[in-house]
């Protein structure tokens, strides 16, 4: 390696790792609050927390590597423009185009780094992050009910609650609309209730006070609808976790598939007759993203070299 090519890498190499410390506490800050929550709040350990960190980073990571390629080539070509180094590099015959191979190289050593993290590291992360929330709601850690929202992630459940107590377990105002079994339509309404984990046997349960279950009995064939009321002044209702968290961890998103599984699912729906946009999207996503480091590392060394400003801030504020 040439001493220009040397001398213009060690000039991206500091603002690249500003960069990707910088853009990385950026993106990860709406997480450290809730993970902070987790922590305070729940239980969490710190280990754990961390651990869901380190599952989050190669989503960060294909996006911040290309950000921070951008500051590197801003910055660096900047701070060469304002101290007259390429003007002195042309002068000696230096042609900008020489003067960018380092660019193009160091792009292209970040551009693999993105591939391999998007088209590798992506899925398997994002499966193992899902995993581990699914263990922790199965340990009680983040089973929680939020108000004024209709929780339907249950198969045959439909969840409403109007208030909940800071701690998370205390009820008021309790809707469940119950129907696991399609023929029995349940709807429980309570005015009071409690939130509790069974992690030993894979359950939780809700325990219901003050409130009263209508029953439709739909019947078949010639047997009449039968409808029933019933008051009660305590009434308990088990939820299997075991069966929802196995039912979901096995069902992955697109943003948890390899680009062969990616592939085999296109092709699957399609034979099907089925639309295949999200698929194809997170195909093109894997590809682009890599591709947006070279690309965009040009653009970054031509505003530099237009700038002609060291001027730190002023480069964050282009990139």
């Amino acid at each position: 390696m040439k001493i220009l090519d040397r001398y213009i890498l060690k000039e991206q190499l500091v603002p690249f790792g500003l960069g990707l410390c910088i853009f990385t506490t950026v993106f990860l800050l709406n997480r450290l609050v809730q993970l902070m929550e987790l922590i305070v709040t729940k239980g969490v350990t710190v280990v754990t927390a961390l651990a869901l960190v380190g599952h989050l980073m190669p989503a960060f990571l294909v996006l911040v590597i290309p950000s921070a390629v951008l500051l590197a080539s801003l910055l660096s070509f900047g701070r060469l423009a304002a101290d007259g180094e390429l003007a002195a590099l042309g002068s000696a015959g230096v042609s900008l185009y020489r003067m960018l191979v380092p660019v193009i190289a160091f792009a292209g050593a970040c551009a693999l780094i993105t591939a391999y993290s998007g088209m590798y590291l992506l899925p398997r992360s994002n499966m193992s992050f899902k995993k581990l929330l699914y263990d922790l709601v199965r340990r009680g850690s983040l089973l929680e009910l939020k108000e004024h929202k209709f929780i339907d992630g249950f198969k045959g459940l439909v969840i409403y609650v109007d208030n909940v107590s800071p701690e998370g377990n205390r009820l008021r105002g309790v809707l469940i609309a119950d129907r696991r079994h399609a023929d029995k339509p349940y709807l429980i309404m309570a005015q009071q209730g409690r939130l509790q984990a069974n992690p030993e046997q894979g359950n939780f349960t809700i325990e219901l006070q003050e409130g009263r279950i209508q029953n439709l009995n739909l019947g078949s064939g010639k047997t009449q609808e039968v409808f029933r009321e019933l008051n009660f002044g305590g009434y308990r209702l088990n939820i299997n976790l075991d069966e929802y968290i196995g039912r979901k961890k096995s069902r992955k998103r697109a943003r948890e598939k390899t680009i062969t599984e990616l592939q085999q699912t296109i092709l699957k729906r399609q034979q099907a007759g089925k639309e295949c946009y999200t698929e194809h999207l997170e195909i093109h996503k894997r590809f682009a993203l890599p591709v947006s480091a070279l690309l965009i590392a040009l653009v970054g060394a031509a505003l530099g070299y237009r700038s002609r400003t060291a001027n730190t801030s002023a480069g964050f504020t282009l990139s």
